[in-house]
């Protein structure tokens, strides 16, 4: 073996030494001295300006190599003594490879290069199919091209029948900081930091295909032969491909074990017979297709052997080498056949096996049939990166996260067929903040990527875990405007695997997933075996569908802690395998499932609502069965069962549905353990009643209704013909109930609701109240009779509440159906009548009959008409018309060059923006230059453009397009502006005579424009505005989305009436300026003069004047006063109404308001989302010289000033301004102005 030791600088090179070992650079340059936290991420340098310049540019490929592909290759040797100079020490010279060079490595006698100061590839590398060598280095950098033939015919073994192998070493612990080669033309300027044993590509391309295509990386074991030596694959490619010496990976097939795998040694392979010989027995039988459990139950078999392996020099403290595409936009990356052993740095921001960083766009990437075996940090990491494919990869033994996307902004990016396994729990986390403590084989903040055919076979943590989030640099992506993974729709996620996890399979927790306006998210042929936890886990997520899933061998097989409209159909949910059972007849299965089925929340009246469960197959839950833990007692695990979510309600409402339901394997000593309802009974949860609408769960094959056993409503007025079935629940056939709830202040203490049936039967119901949250009463009534409610005190004297509400829930599609008309709430009669009849004191008397004025003899001028008039604002080509203000420059987006406008930049492939100005006026322009919005079937149509409205609200235009946060987009056709469907925008939410105001639009106006509601920035130039849309009352709605499943109208019973709303504006006659309404905080009702818009929920601290609702969190609760408008100042009965003042009464309480305007109070808070932040005010008098009030619009009363644009949120009956979006179940987003006085 010859070592050849670069000692020179490569002519070409001399005086352009760009790489500069780390050590070499002033103290604040240096790598290892660069404090990297917060969004620095990966960036090592100096300021924020040097961050933002690296996130906007990138590596380019250089143009003098644009001749590369068709220049000689000199042979290494040649190379390095040809461009030698005498004169330069060894340790001071880095060997580089010039732009527009090539350089073969035709080396097949494993020489090993040593290049102690690193290899710096600017042209060409060429590494032959047949080369086998060692290369010892620093860093390699790749700023042009590193190519690899494929293997040709006869060597497409693993190892290759000539044993060449390649090993790239990396030495070293300096960071290394390189400045981009002066030959090229990069964008990127700046010294790089890359860290120390760096493989860094950085406007370079890797084309590297050192395994065959035909080869697989893994595969699914067969067979196993008796004595544990020979095996077939499911593949029988695999043993024409691997040969003798290659190592093999066998995944574990026991619950929970992901370290349970086994290492062998191929000793023989025999490509005709498909069989291959191991070198020593396996310790433990592996479970094979032919072992007839099914194959799913098969062990997955990998290949553990290259033909190439990167590794570092040493692995002291988990800090190996890490490979990095580093800002390279556009680059097609090939990376196939490689091994990363030990790599990644454990702890390090950015320092990964593999790791696409910040390259954005390079669709057509591949990296396949790579191998990351005992990673110090994570595996295969996208970040800041779009449009790769990773395919077949395998990884195994690693810490972290593994398969990952890294910021939640990474699009269209493909994971298919890849084997991870042994995820481990890593001893350093990168820091605060980031999940690997939970390692997740497939971890998943973005949804808009696919994933297909990967499985996870063990991991410390999750198998698969969908995280939404958006964070780092790529939240700053112009792909990432507006975008939020949360509510964005899933990619194609498809035949994935996850099993022998010691958490759940496959996870939706804790933040949810919830693509509301994105329809069903569809998920084919999950499979989710042998794991610790649930197979599937649901959180606060929604729209999940589930086809065709196998779930079995689980600590349970889903477990729905919330979420609504999620779907499981033509599945198999299974307790106990028979391959379960055989593992345990032999001391072998790990863990022993004893999981219910299904669990369902029964807390929080939105969780579970929509959701269905069709034509799913229980296999296996007899308590009883072969293989149970204790084998002198049952496994109590139902099918079906409510679990405690938590103790909030403590009622239960019917939100799920079953159809065509399957039970097998239940044996006859305890057929009906189907349904259990027994442990939330325990925990005091009552109105459990479950509508079996085909019979598939009663034990007769029925339809009917299960009631819960130890609920006393339900059992006084139960049927006669039901009967006990387990699982503290009894069945009556041919009954139909529906669920109903009466909400009221938790303040209201001391009494009991009463129901009676049309029979004559009564029940009372019991108060159920968390903290000091509204108390509910609640249980199911049976349809085909009437009832009526009634309140009684604790001396049995008829009462009422200070409020009732009631919230039906949705009908459950048997008959006889209870219908809201069947049910009458009857407060109690007055209490005595009036001692006597009112007298009259005496005859009143007329005032003089009014005289009558003559008719008018006409119109009135215009100098009569009312001074105030409302503007309307069009979209211009060019200057605004004679009488119109011009606001500045819009941006919109348009899908055609003919709509008029200046044109700006791509939005995306189909859109693109233009740049109308906005001009508002009194009139209608006449103008042709001047653009109204119009629905896409009225008159006059010309270009689709589109805007943002209000999530949803309705749509004037039928023309929708996807969600934006809680903005929906809407496109419009453009129009001329007098057309008889025009839209325009408004800054006054009355919009003009003849024109109907459809709520809050969002568009965006250049920063230097004058145009209201400035509502935070979109980037540097252009602001987020939110003006009115007014049409002409022509227009029709088209579509209305519905945020959450809507129940039947609640009705309100509350004995003290509200007053009744302010009339409307007159439609065709403007009405004189009215006096400009102030809206207060009230803790009992509204005082005459002021009209009741709702109950609000703002935060304060443990007491404030208002009641009390729930707990917030770090030391903040809810509080609801009344909000109450009318005119300004003092008002009538300023006993219980409040302003909000920098001081006052009682403690602080807080509401939102928005980021582009400043702090009235002087108490801010944090940040509550994208442009708002928590300001916190106390309550004061009206009268008070500092009192801060809200108004519906942008024009304050007299003697206050305009202090910006807040939020709060408002009961579902709110009426205060128009809503932007829904916060909680009931409660909906408010934008009311807010007005300080001038003091």
């Amino acid at each position: 073996m010859k070592l050849i030791k670069a000692a020179w600088l490569l002519l070409g090179a001399i005086g352009q030494n760009n790489i500069v070992n780390a050590d070499k650079l002033p103290t604040n340059l240096r790598g290892n001295s660069v404090a990297v936290t917060g969004e620095d991420r990966e960036d090592h340098y100096k300021d924020a300006q040097e961050r933002k310049l690296q996130h906007s540019n990138h590596f380019k490929e250089s143009a003098c190599n644009a001749n590369i592909a068709t220049v000689a290759c000199t042979p290494i040797q040649t190379f390095l003594n040809t461009n030698t100079t005498t004169t330069t020490s060894p340790a001071d010279a880095e060997v580089k490879i010039p732009c527009g060079s090539c350089v073969t490595m035709d080396v097949t006698d494993n020489s090993v290069f040593h290049f102690p100061h690193g290899l710096n590839v600017v042209g060409k590398l060429h590494i032959p199919e047949d080369s086998s060598f060692e290369l010892r280095t620093k860093y390699v950098l790749v700023q042009g091209y590193m190519t690899m033939d494929r293997p040709s015919v006869g060597q497409t073994t693993i190892p290759r029948a000539d044993g060449a192998k390649i090993n790239v070493v990396l030495e070293g612990s300096e960071h290394v900081v390189f400045t981009p080669d002066a030959d090229g033309d990069n964008s990127m300027t700046g010294q790089q930091n890359i860290g120390s044993k760096p493989f860094a590509v950085a406007g370079g391309k890797l084309d590297i295909n050192a395994i065959d295509d035909a080869c697989p990386s893994w595969t699914t074991l067969n067979s196993l032969s008796a004595d544990k030596t020979e095996i077939t694959l499911r593949d029988p490619l695999a043993a024409a491909c691997w040969a003798a010496g290659a190592e093999l990976l066998f995944t574990p097939d026991e619950v929970g074990t992901p370290r349970n795998t086994q290492v062998a040694t191929i000793a023989s392979s025999d490509p005709t017979a498909g069989i291959i010989t191991l070198t020593a027995p396996l310790p433990t039988r592996s479970t094979s297709i032919q072992d007839n459990f099914g194959e799913h139950f098969a062990v997955e078999v990998a290949l553990l052997t290259r033909r190439i392996t990167f590794k570092p020099d040493d692995n002291a403290n988990l800090i190996g080498g890490h490979t990095i595409i580093h800002h390279t936009q556009g680059v097609e990356q090939n990376i196939k056949g490689i091994e990363f052993l030990r790599f990644g740095q454990q702890g390090e921001l950015g320092k990964y096996p593999l790791h696409f960083h910040m390259s954005e766009g390079v669709y057509g990437s591949t990296v396949s049939k790579n191998l990351v075996r005992q990673s110090n940090q994570r595996c295969y990491v996208i970040h800041g990166t779009h449009g790769v494919t990773l395919s077949d990869n395998v990884a195994y033994d690693t810490f972290g996260h593994c398969f990952m996307i890294e910021d939640g902004g990474e699009h269209h990016n493909k994971f298919l067929r890849n084997l991870g396994s042994m995820t481990k729990i890593p001893a350093k986390i990168i820091r605060a903040g980031e999940t690997d403590g939970q390692p997740t084989t497939f971890w998943m903040p973005n949804p808009v990527n696919d994933w297909e055919g990967n499985v996870a076979a063990g991991s410390d943590s999750f198998g698969f875990w969908l995280e939404p989030m958006l964070r780092g640099p790529s939240q700053h992506l112009a792909i990432n405007t507006g975008f939020h993974p949360a509510g964005a729709p899933m990619g194609v996620f498809d035949d994935n695997k996850a099993h022998s996890c010691v958490a759940n399979g496959i996870a939706f927790y804790p933040h949810g997933y919830m693509p509301w306006n994105q329809g069903p998210q569809i998920m084919n042929g999950l499979v989710a075996i042998k794991n610790a936890a649930p197979g599937i886990r649901v959180g606060s997520s929604n729209q999940l569908h589930f086809h065709g899933a196998f779930i079995s061998d689980n600590g349970g097989g889903i477990e729905n802690s919330g979420g609504a409209n999620n779907v499981v159909r033509d599945s198999v949910i299974e307790r106990i395998s028979q391959h379960q059972r055989s593992l345990l007849s032999k001391g072998r299965g790990g863990q022993n499932p004893c999981g219910i089925g299904i669990t369902f929340p029964n807390d929080k009246d939105h969780k579970g609502q929509g959701s269905e469960f069709y034509n799913v197959t229980f296999r296996n839950f007899d308590p009883w069965i072969t293989g149970n833990p204790n084998p002198t007692g049952p496994c109590p695990a139902a099918a079906i069962s409510s679990t405690m979510v938590s103790p909030r309600h403590l009622l239960y409402a019917m939100k799920i549905k079953f159809h065509t339901l399957k039970f097998e394997g239940e044996g006859s000593s305890y057929p009906n353990h189907r349904l259990d309802v027994c442990g939330a009974s325990s925990q005091g949860t009552t109105g459990f009643a479950f509508d079996d609408l085909d019979g598939s769960i009663s034990p007769d094959g029925v339809p009917g209704t299960f009631l819960q056993q130890g609920d006393p409503a339900l059992m006084a007025l139960k049927p006669n013909n039901c009967k006990g079935v387990g699982g503290c629940l009894i069945f009556c056939p041919a009954s139909c109930y529906r669920h109903i709830k009466l909400d009221v202040p938790g303040t209201d203490v001391g009494k009991t609701a009463v129901v009676t049936r049309s029979d004559g039967v009564s029940a009372t119901l019991p108060r159920k109240q968390f903290l000091n949250w509204n108390a509910h009463y609640g249980t199911a009534l049976q349809g085909g009779y009437s009832y009526q409610i009634t309140f009684i005190d604790g001396t049995g004297k008829e009462t009422w509440p200070i409020s009732v509400t009631t919230s039906w829930y949705p009908a459950p599609g048997c008959t006889p159906n209870l219908s809201t008309v069947d049910v009458e709430l009857i407060p109690p009669l007055p209490s005595s009548k009036p001692s006597s009849s009112p007298t009259i004191s005496s005859e009143p008397t007329l005032s003089p009959k009014p005289t009558i004025s003559p008719d008018p003899t006409g119109y009135p001028t215009v100098s009569q008409a009312p001074t105030h008039a409302i503007e309307a604002c069009y979209l211009q080509t060019g200057t605004c018309p004679e009488g119109f203000t011009d606001k500045g420059i819009a941006g919109i987006i348009a899908q055609n060059d003919s709509i008029g406008f200046s044109r700006g930049g791509s939005f995306n492939s189909d859109w693109t923006w233009y740049h109308p100005r906005l001009c508002c006026g009194k009139g209608v322009p006449d103008n042709t230059n001047s653009k109204a919005m119009c629905p896409q079937h009225g008159k006059n149509n010309e270009y689709l453009m589109g805007h943002w409205m209000t999530a949803g609200s309705p749509n004037p235009y039928g023309g929708g397009g996807g969600n934006d946060g809680a903005w929906d987009w809407r496109h419009p056709l453009t129009c001329a502006a007098d057309s008889s469907s025009a839209c325009v925008f408004s800054e006054d939410e009355k919009c003009r005579p003849g024109y109907h105001n459809w709520g809050k639009a969002r568009i965006i106006m250049r920063s230097d424009s004058n145009f209201q509601f400035n509502v935070g920035a979109y980037n540097s130039d252009w602001n987020y505005h939110t003006p009115w849309l007014c049409c002409t009352e022509g227009v029709e709605q088209t579509y209305s989305p519905t945020l959450l499943p809507t129940m039947e109208p609640t009705v309100s019973f509350n004995p003290t009436p509200t007053p009744s709303k302010r009339p409307t504006y007159s439609p065709v006659i403007p009405a004189p300026i009215p006096l400009v309404d102030a809206c207060y905080l009230s803790a009992g009702s509204c005082p005459n003069g002021y009209v009741s818009e709702g109950w609000s929920g703002v935060l304060g601290k443990e007491t404030t004047p208002f009641n009390r609702g729930g707990i917030h969190g770090h030391g903040w609760y809810w509080h609801h006063p009344l909000i109450c408008c009318g005119p300004p100042g003092p008002p009538p009965e300023a006993t219980d109404m409040y302003a909000m003042c920098p001081s006052g009464v009682g403690t602080m309480i807080g509401h939102n308001h928005a980021a582009a305007y400043d702090d009235p109070y002087g108490n801010g808070g944090g940040v509550d989302g994208a442009g708002w932040y928590w300001r916190h005010p106390y309550p004061c008098s009206p009268s008070n010289a500092n009192a801060c009030v809200f108004t519906r619009t942008s024009e304050g009363p007299a003697g206050y000033t305009y202090k910006g644009q807040s939020r709060i949120i408002m009961n579902s009956s709110g009426t205060l301004t128009a809503t932007y979006g829904q916060k909680y179940n009931g409660w909906w987003y408010h934008q009311p102005h807010l007005f300080c006085k001038d003091g």
